[in-house]
């Protein structure tokens, strides 16, 4: 069972195309992995959110979420090694 107590961060990036190519090596190796998305323009700041108080106009797509992958501590060294 992959858990808070027995995982490890095996890559974080804003990339999503970089993250599914990474999803997709870690399911050809069988390795049990879970996705943190973490959006930036929900954190809060002040009088509200970051979104509601600035808009999101010029801020990229591609930035505005991060991404986290997790795999069993057991697996944390086969994972990088497949990420490279």
């Amino acid at each position: 069972m992959l858990g808070f107590w027995n995982s490890q961060s095996v890559w974080i990036g804003a990339d999503m195309r970089r993250m599914n190519e990474i999803r997709d090596l870690l399911d050809a190796a069988k390795i049990r992995h879970r996705v943190k998305t973490r959006s930036h323009m929900s954190q809060w700041s002040g009088r509200g959110t970051t979104r509601g108080s600035l808009g999101s106009i010029g801020n990229p797509v591609e930035q505005m979420y991060s991404y986290e992958i997790f795999v069993h501590r057991q697996d944390a060294e086969q994972a990088r090694h497949l990420i490279g």
